[in-house]
């Protein structure tokens, strides 16, 4: 939300309020009450000049789903290679037990 100050310059949010109110020249008897003030509701995420706000898409549900696929299909990899090495294990066991029978 942009807006120009009074002094022409354009800032944001709650610093451009801050400026407006600073430049505001009035005498005691018509200074501006508290309830006069107008502060507009914020949108989620970070307070202004927070260098940390949210301004990717990293943290999205999109990216959260996709990293949810991404772990699904690495256990069902694991599980899958866990069941063959467990064959070639049984394999190289029963060789190992056919050689052993046979030796006199």
């Amino acid at each position: 939300m942009e807006a120009e100050n009074i002094d022409g310059s354009v800032q944001k949010g709650r610093a451009r309020l801050r400026k407006d109110l600073a430049n505001f020249k009035t005498t005691a008897a018509d200074a501006a009450a508290p309830q006069d003030v107008v502060v507009k509701k914020r949108k989620p995420g970070g307070q202004p000049g927070n260098r940390n706000a949210f301004k990717t898409g990293a943290h999205t549900a999109q990216v959260y789903d996709v990293l949810r696929s991404v772990r699904r299909l690495k256990r069902r990899a694991n599980a899958a290679v866990a069941a063959v090495n467990g064959v070639i294990r049984e394999q190289k066991l029963a060789r190992r037990r056919a050689a052993a029978d046979s030796k006199p």
